[in-house]
This record gives C-alpha cells, sequence and structure tokens, in this order.
C-alpha cells in the first residue's frame, strides 16, 4: 500500500518544490521518501538550497526537521563517489523504487521521473491510497510491510478474533514485520465479546501460552496484550465492527478481517488528519475502566498473564 519514492537531493532546491514534493508524501499520501543515501539525505538537501535567502533555508530546516513520517529508511546501499542517479539505478534494479525523482534527468528508464513533470495523475508518480486483496497472510503482510516497519505503537482491532489458525498465521506475520530486530514500545489486539457458548477465557489464556507464545516468543522484548470488549453500547463495544491496523505513523482497514479467507478484501489507507483514524486511534490508545472488559490478557517474550 505505501510506496517507496527516491528523490535526488539536488531537485530539491527551492523552498517552492519541496513543499510541493514532499506534500504529496507521507503515510496519508501512500508515499514514503527513501533516505537515499542513508543519514545524508537531509544534509544533501540542504546543501540544494544553500544559495536561497536565508530566511527560506530556516522553512526548509524546520521542514525537514518535522519530516519524520515523510522520509523512512530501508537499508538502501549507497555507493560513495558514484552519482546519486547511478546509484538509484543500480538499487532500482535490484530493488525497484515506485519512483525516482531526478534532478532534469526523466530518460533514465521506467520509474525514473523530473522532477517538474510531477503531478498527481502521472503515472509514474502516482499511488492508489486503495487496493482490492486476496485474504491471505502474504498478502496482508505485503499490504501492512511498511507501515509495521516503520511503527513504534500498534494496534489490532478485528471483533471476531480469535486463537484460530487463521487468524493466529496473519498475527504472527504482522508481529514479524513490526519487530524486525527493533522493539514496539506498544501492541494490542482488541477484539468483541460474542454470545458463543463455546468461549472459554481460562482456554484462551491455555491457547496463548501454550500454542501461540512459542510462536512469538524470540522476539526478545515483545509485549503484546489482548483486549476482549464487551458487546454493548458503551463507548468503546459500540459499533465495533470494523477491522484497522492502526500505528503512531498511520492506518489501514481491511473490510473482511485480519484472518485469512479464500474471498477478497478491500484495503485503505487511513488518513491521520481524516475522521476515521483520530476517532479510532483515540478509542483504544488507553484502556477504558476495567468494568468494560470481558477479559485482558497480556503476553510477553517471557510469558502470558492475565490482566482482567
Amino acid at each position: 500500500m505505501h510506496k517507496e519514492v527516491a528523490i535526488e537531493p539536488a531537485y530539491l532546491s527551492s523552498w517552492e518544490r519541496i513543499r510541493f514534493v514532499m506534500g504529496q508524501c507521507g503515510f496519508d499520501h501512500g508515499r514514503l521518501i527513501s533516505e537515499f543515501p542513508k543519514q545524508t539525505w537531509k544534509k544533501q538537501v540542504m546543501q540544494a538550497v544553500s544559495r536561497c535567502a536565508d530566511v527560506e533555508k530556516k522553512k526548509v530546516e524546520e521542514y525537514l526537521n518535522q519530516a519524520k513520517e515523510r522520509v523512512i529508511r530501508t537499508g538502501r546501499h549507497f555507493e560513495e563517489g558514484e552519482t546519486w542517479t547511478r546509484n538509484a539505478k543500480r538499487e532500482h534494479n535490484h530493488r525497484p523504487f515506485h519512483a525516482i525523482v531526478t534532478n532534469g534527468q526523466p530518460d533514465l528508464g521506467e520509474g525514473f521521473i523530473d522532477g517538474d513533470d510531477i503531478h498527481a495523475e502521472h503515472p509514474t508518480w502516482k499511488v492508489n491510497t486503495d487496493c482490492r486483496i486476496t485474504r491471505t497472510t502474504a498478502e496482508m503482510g505485503a499490504c501492512a510491510v511498511v507501515l509495521l516497519r516503520q511503527a513504534s505503537s500498534v494496534q489490532f482491532i478485528d471483533p471476531y478474533f480469535d486463537l484460530k489458525p487463521t487468524y493466529v498465521r496473519p498475527l504472527c506475520k504482522f508481529i514479524e514485520l513490526a519487530w524486525d530486530g527493533r522493539p514496539i514500545s506498544q501492541m494490542s489486539y482488541h477484539f468483541k465479546e460474542t454470545r458463543e457458548a463455546s468461549w472459554n477465557p481460562a482456554l484462551f489464556e491455555t491457547k496463548l501460552l501454550e500454542d501461540f507464545h512459542p510462536r512469538v516468543k524470540q522476539h526478545r522484548g515483545l509485549k503484546l496484550s489482548f483486549f476482549k470488549w464487551r458487546a454493548r453500547s458503551d463507548q468503546v463495544s459500540e459499533g465495533l465492527h470494523a477491522r484497522y491496523i492502526l500505528t503512531d505513523v498511520g492506518g489501514l482497514s481491511f473490510e473482511h478481517g485480519l484472518d485469512e479467507g479464500s474471498d477478497m478484501t478491500d484495503v485503505k489507507i487511513l488518513a491521520k488528519s481524516g475522521g476515521v483514524y483520530p476517532s479510532q486511534w483515540l478509542r483504544f490508545s488507553a484502556p477504558p475502566a476495567p468494568t468494560e472488559l470481558a477479559g485482558a490478557w497480556g503476553l510477553s517474550s517471557e510469558g502470558v498473564k492475565k490482566l482482567h
């Protein structure tokens, strides 16, 4: 869903160019700028605006300092001593970017575009903020991989979650993608109480410990909380139907669920500035009073603990 784009620092030589091009990037827009080369990309952008007036340079500096959710690091190799475009072409051949924005060199092959040619409908630059996928672990993971690898806090919401293989396989994949060699400060899964007579809190806890925990305990420092909400008309459980992956950097909505299935599901990017993401993020960020819960469990790399 979220596409990685490379932008030649030399192109971003004015405040107007930076505001126009970078303003179309970020998790809300589906485009994320590759920090290419890593650690020095922003420095090279500042060098590109070195001839601008001091007021303009100050604007650029402040903008870059606040652009953390627009620029991502994905481990791209950059060979010092070679031109930026040569490096970009080699990396593109190895692991394609969605688009490569150059400073006046559009004819370097598929995927390259001159920055001055950018517009929202340009076929090389355009991205979709929604898609339709088969409900497999692989395809759901592919939709969420960039989002999860950049997040430090994650919330999964699916009202019908259970520790069935069709739910466990995707969740294990999501955890693997989110962890990716770094700790996550907070991770939770929210689902609702159903009227199924077969539901047994003690059995759920046993399955967490005996079936699920062995599959994720290798992620040292993992802390994942499960909250089961009562299905009643209160602030949390009312209308608990939609399925989401929400993070501190952005979110995705899944029409049919976070479990595997033979059918298709629509997936959409949720804009942080929109109406859905802020309300849902706040809804589940701080667990309300325990009286509103049907049950809560905490899972870590060490084991499982009943929280409520």
